[in-house]
């Protein structure tokens, strides 16, 4: 479902193997292009729910800090350490 058929205009985007976020040359990556878009579709009155997944410990630490760049901007963003298959939305929401 898309957020114009939502009724509280939302849409979830999980991604179930994100890595660090950014590359070490410093452009964005898969994670920091989706929080693009989902602080450009906020700006427009959309809410777009990003959970990100990653399993290694290195990679999470650096994904953790891209996102808190977009949260501390209203983006909804959460990270999950460990494996996809094992995610639950629900446990990470709360």
């Amino acid at each position: 479902m898309t957020s114009t058929q939502s009724q509280d205009r939302r849409t979830v985007y999980l991604d179930g193997y994100a890595g660090e976020g950014r590359y070490e040359s410093g452009g964005p990556g898969w994670v920091e292009i989706a929080l693009r878009v989902a602080s450009h579709h906020r700006s427009r009155g959309l809410r777009l729910s990003c959970f990100f997944v990653e399993q290694q410990a290195k990679s999470f630490d650096r994904l953790q800090q891209v996102l808190r760049g977009y949260t501390a901007r209203g983006v909804d963003a959460r990270a999950h350490r460990g494996r996809s298959t094992t995610f639950s939305m629900m446990s990470s929401a709360a």
